[in-house]
């Protein structure tokens, strides 16, 4: 005969094996994000603190499910790999908001180019277990106007989004960042699934 206290007892038992079934499970990635940070001098040290602020706020929202994997880049006149690409688990999340927080502003050049090559060559990879089945995105933070010592930055640019594209990125979105904004050529940059890039045609 089961009294109460050796129901309680069984239930409770049934329910760490269920809370340690669940704890031990990972989804398998479905999406791949990828963030791409303008830290070049037109942005301002102001608007990059901001900017950083909001997404370890941000990202501290993410699943940890396991379903999405993560990478973080900073541009200016190079590139700086702030997160590779990760997935987000209760595990590896404090580390990713670690080096979020010490996302440093360096100023100078606007290298669009290079960061979109960069990030996308991270998210592809190999070792990142890239396919095209992923739903995978770029997310760029930026004033819009390319500036280093291409001879045109802007077309850099702009090939640099087309290759993404080609290489399996289904997306590339923007945030307009800064006083010095230059929303027709974000928009001639972003693409969808379905649509660019091409000229003035995306949305910003």
């Amino acid at each position: 005969m089961l009294t109460l206290t050796k129901v309680l007892r069984h239930a409770g038992s049934a329910l760490a094996l269920a809370a340690a079934s669940l704890a031990s499970y990972a989804a398998p990635v479905t999406t791949q994000l990828g963030f791409l940070v303008d830290a070049s001098g037109s942005i301002g040290a102001t608007n990059f603190n901001t900017m950083r602020s909001g997404y370890a706020a941000a990202l501290a929202a993410l699943p940890t499910d396991g379903s999405i994997q993560l990478t973080v880049v900073t541009f200016a006149s190079g590139v700086t790999t702030v997160v590779q690409p990760t997935i987000v688990t209760a595990a590896s999340l404090p580390g990713i908001l670690s080096n979020i927080n010490a996302m440093t502003y360096s100023g100078g050049t606007t290298a669009t180019a290079a960061g979109i090559n960069a990030i996308t060559g991270l998210m592809t990879s190999a070792s990142a277990g890239f396919n095209r089945s992923l739903n995978s995105m770029i997310n760029i933070a930026t004033d819009g106007e390319p500036n280093d010592n291409n001879n045109n930055p802007r077309q850099a640019a702009l090939n640099a989004a087309n290759a993404a594209k080609a290489a399996g990125i289904d997306a590339l979105t923007a945030e307009g960042i800064g006083s010095s904004l230059n929303v027709d050529f974000l928009r001639d940059m972003v693409f969808s699934p379905i649509n660019g890039p091409c000229n003035n045609c995306g949305t910003v």
